[in-house]
């Protein structure tokens, strides 16, 4: 009963902290700095634009300088590193020096006990297998194309170094900063969460411009987008984000050196088997419910996100 009180008591004194800093928050950004959702729109189809210019720049300046793009390493390093890292640097600079975010306020600073961090784990881990089933069903209504493999088997092959450094590093600490630090921030401030969160993820969703990824897209922005307001800790959905790429690259690889389209079609033929779709489901349901219920319990409150003007539910 007197450790029930007591965690009341942290709670309610932590919400008064973080209360307090998002009022000095408030006297820092102006509320007019917030996007709305066709400003967010605009922002990322531009991003996006600018992702395939850079591009295509970028393939032209190695063709002249008599560079191999055939050379695995040096088409993964020009982009899948340099143009995702320029062109995310280039766009959260835009937000921090002309529309009054700060790194600060966008990043946040709270602090995560070590048993959170291992919940949110299995909490993606359950996720990833739930996903799976749902994928493979979106598989058989939609299969999925050879030069979509292709491009995945690009994205996800080759050194695994690399392919950790680009999807477990790059892209959750960049995608989570505009998504989830600026936008859904954004959109909180101006409707209902549930409402932002689901906006926000339905602009994630469609960042990744095909069907397939675009759906596991979607649900992951979901979570991570309630993740970030139950907790308030961007921290937090970067490591989540990271958590579930390298889950998700680690059994796509099956511990080779890269991936094998024939094997992994292979595999996908097989897991559609009922059998399997109930096993996965049920052991994915598991873990992910207690995962879900035991982060519920620490936050039994959404935390305040620095920055935000109305807190409406």
């Amino acid at each position: 009963m007197d450790k029930n009180i007591n965690e009341e008591k942290i709670q309610i004194t932590e919400n008064d902290d973080y209360q307090d800093k998002d009022k000095s928050d408030k006297e820092t950004i102006n509320g007019n700095n917030f996007l709305s959702f066709w400003q967010a729109v605009v922002l990322i189809v531009s991003l996006l634009i600018f992702i395939i210019l850079l591009s295509f720049i970028t393939s032209l300046v190695l063709n002249i300088a008599g560079l191999d793009l055939e050379n695995d390493l040096l088409f993964y390093l020009a982009f899948n590193i340099f143009v995702p890292v320029l062109s995310y640097g280039l766009f959260i600079g835009y937000m921090v020096y002309k529309k009054g975010f700060s790194l600060d306020q966008i990043i946040g600073i709270r602090k995560i006990k070590t048993t959170i961090y291992i919940k949110v784990f299995f909490l993606f881990l359950g996720y990833l297998c739930l996903l799976g089933v749902v994928n493979n069903l979106i598989q058989l209504i939609i299969p999925i194309s050879d030069e979509i493999l292709q491009a995945f088997d690009t994205s996800f092959g080759g050194n695994y170094l690399l392919v950790l450094t680009a999807v477990c590093l790059i892209a959750p600490i960049t995608e989570e900063t505009i998504f989830r630090g600026i936008v859904l921030k954004s959109f909180s401030s101006r409707m209902s969460r549930w409402k932002a969160i689901i906006l926000s993820a339905l602009l994630f969703g469609f960042f990744h411009l095909n069907v397939w990824q675009g759906i596991s897209a979607f649900f992951l922005g979901l979570l991570l987008g309630w993740l970030y307001i139950k907790t308030g800790a961007l921290k937090l959905a970067i490591f989540a984000h990271a958590a579930n790429n390298f889950i998700a690259v680690s059994i796509a690889r099956l511990g080779a050196g890269e991936l094998n389209l024939e094997l992994e079609a292979e595999l996908v033929e097989a897991s559609l088997k009922p059998v399997d779709f109930i096993y996965t489901a049920v052991l994915g349901l598991i873990i992910f419910l207690i995962s879900l219920f035991s982060l519920k319990k620490d936050y039994r409150n959404d935390l305040p996100i620095s920055g935000n003007i109305n807190k409406s539910q």
